[in-house]
C-alpha cells in the first residue's frame, strides 16, 4: 500500500510461513518492521490512512488480539486501542468531515463462527 512521502506499508512473512509482520520501505529503499506477528488482513491490504501518515493493525495471538494500533509511519508515535472484544481482525481507516475513522472486525464471543463491525473515531488519537 503506497503512503505518504513515498512509503510503500506490506505484510511479509519472511520470519516463517505462518508468521506476519507489518513493514515498510522508504523513498530510498530502506526497510524498517513496524511490528511482529500481526494479523494478516485476509480481505485488505495495509489499513494506511487517507493522509499516508498512519498504519493500522491487529496481532494475531492472545493475550494482544483484543487491540488495534495505530503507528504513525515516521517512527514519532504509536497508539494501543484496547477493545472488548475477541480476536480484532481486518483493520481499516478512512476519513469523514475531518475525522479518522477505524473500522474493524470481531468476533462476539470466542466460539462464534461470524464477526461483527465496529466503527471508533480515532482523531484525537492520531494527532
Amino acid at each position: 500500500m503506497y503512503a505518504a512521502n513515498g512509503v510503500v506499508v506490506y505484510y511479509t512473512n519472511e520470519r516463517g510461513q505462518d508468521t506476519w509482520d507489518i513493514a515498510m520501505v522508504d523513498a530510498s529503499g530502506a526497510k524498517k518492521t513496524l511490528a511482529t506477528d500481526v494479523s494478516l488482513s485476509v480481505h485488505s491490504r495495509p489499513a494506511v490512512s487517507s493522509d499516508g501518515q498512519w498504519v493500522a493493525y491487529t496481532y494475531a495471538k492472545p493475550p494482544k488480539d483484543n487491540v488495534v494500533v495505530l503507528t504513525r509511519l515516521d517512527g514519532s508515535k504509536t497508539v494501543t486501542i484496547p477493545t472488548s472484544f475477541n480476536a480484532v481482525r481486518e483493520p481499516a481507516l478512512g476519513l469523514q468531515n475531518g475525522r479518522m475513522l477505524l473500522a474493524y472486525t470481531y468476533l462476539p464471543d470466542s466460539s462464534a463462527s461470524w464477526r461483527k463491525l465496529f466503527v471508533v473515531d480515532v482523531t484525537d488519537k492520531a494527532q
